[in-house]
């Protein structure tokens, strides 16, 4: 019998055992099984154990309109850290407020009711929650500009996550008072459902935290340490724990929803992936100019979210403004660290931004830091092409349309 008589499920089957480099070579044969070797199916089993394929440990697919052989190709690059960058958007020093920005409307609504700045913000569906140094957190939702609840914190609050079960949401507080700085909230009841952890030293504060699943919840702070708490088992201690190497506060993370971890510290601008399966990270990136320094005004919190409805949010610190620029070439070679400590830097200059969020599709890194937004493409060196039309991510890049957008896609720009 010849392998092309095999039924397509015993031969997809087959091929799932072989590796990468075997898989290559088998489509240089012929048509007929370069066609098959294109197949999702039979690279699934394999993007499983990389980084940033876009298949989660639920082996649920979040790009499946980019080919995953092209996605494990990619990944060689995240995990060997070859990419290109540039810088997109830039942005200068509006009093703090949120503004609700429809993708088909020209005027925002804007959300007053914190009165000073808004250091955090979330949505969900139509939930938003917003989180200040006014020490409370506020929810809103899309359908009114009127505030449905406002709860007093008595500690500024750094950070906030809706669970994606839409339940409850969890709170990270600066940690100056004598209560902990994670604690979970019901959305209905509005009631602190439990604090999370124990032994928290005094100021350390939790600067952002992801929900990956309903149960899984990672935070960072100015402890050093990225956590993972498990929500199904007791809530006084986490399960997982990652230090940063140069005892630097983390501002910020993202997961892929599998293996990888992406934080940005607050000293010189260090963007640096981590492998859940492993305590040290993988690569340390510089991503910095001399144009990033903080200046009068800085961006405290800027997220980018997806989002399934009709609206993008910006949130604004004091002083902060949001602008657009037509991006510029990037002011560096591309870079390959193979080491934990190898750094990439774009200026001499020694005092730059912490990195203040950070999003990422299987493709692209964006890092959004006091005055600009940057961005690292890890498709270099790779003869791969993602369309416009599909492209993962919301803020533009230098290989995307020449006029400069803002919001792509349905994914949300909050600044």
């Amino acid at each position: 019998m010849l392998l092309f008589q095999l039924p397509e499920d015993v031969l997809y089957h087959i091929l799932s055992y072989l590796d990468c480099k075997t898989l290559s070579r088998l489509s240089q044969v012929s048509k007929a099984f370069c066609h098959i070797v294109s197949r999702d199916v039979v690279w699934k089993k394999i993007a499983k154990e990389l980084l940033n394929t876009g298949i989660t440990r639920y082996w649920t697919d979040i790009y499946p309109h980019i080919l995953l052989k092209d996605r494990v190709k990619i990944a060689q690059n995240w995990y060997h850290g070859v990419c290109k960058r540039a810088t997109p958007l830039k942005w200068k020093t509006n009093d703090g407020k949120i503004m609700v920005h429809g993708r088909r409307s020209e005027s925002p609504m804007k959300l007053f009711g914190h009165n000073q700045e808004v250091n955090c913000i979330d949505s969900k569906n139509e939930l938003i929650i917003s989180g200040s140094r006014d020490q409370t957190t506020q929810i809103w939702t899309l359908t009114s500009n009127c505030r449905r609840a406002v709860i007093p914190l008595y500690d500024r609050v750094w950070s906030v996550a809706i669970n994606p079960a839409l339940s409850s949401f969890v709170t990270g507080t600066a940690c100056c008072e004598n209560f902990s700085p994670l604690r979970m909230w019901d959305v209905e009841r509005l009631e602190c459902v439990c604090s999370l952890g124990s032994g928290f030293r005094r100021g350390a504060g939790v600067l952002d935290m992801v929900f990956e699943t309903p149960f899984h919840l990672f935070t960072c702070g100015y402890d050093t340490f990225i956590r993972l708490w498990d929500l199904r088992l007791s809530p006084h201690k986490n399960v997982m724990e990652w230090e940063e190497p140069h005892d630097s506060a983390l501002y910020c993370m993202q997961t892929d929803g599998n293996h990888m971890i992406a934080s940005g510290s607050s000293y010189y601008g260090v963007v640096r992936l981590w492998d859940k399966r492993r305590t040290e990270c993988l690569q340390g990136e510089h991503i910095l100019g001399e144009e990033d320094r903080p200046k009068n005004g800085t961006l405290r919190d800027s997220l980018f979210k997806r989002h399934s409805g009709q609206a993008m949010l910006t949130k604004t610190n004091r002083n902060t403004s949001l602008r657009q620029t037509t991006p510029k070439p990037p002011k560096s070679s591309p870079t390959n660290a193979h080491t934990m400590l190898q750094f990439f830097q774009l200026s001499s200059d020694p005092v730059s931004s912490p990195v203040y969020c950070l999003c990422f599709s299987c493709s692209h890194l964006y890092a959004a830091l006091a005055t600009a937004l940057h961005s690292l493409d890890f498709r270099h060196n790779l003869n791969i092409t993602i369309s416009n039309g599909v492209q993962d991510m919301a803020v533009c890049t230098q290989d995307m349309a020449a006029d400069c957008c803002l919001i792509i896609d349905g994914f949300l720009v909050l600044s």
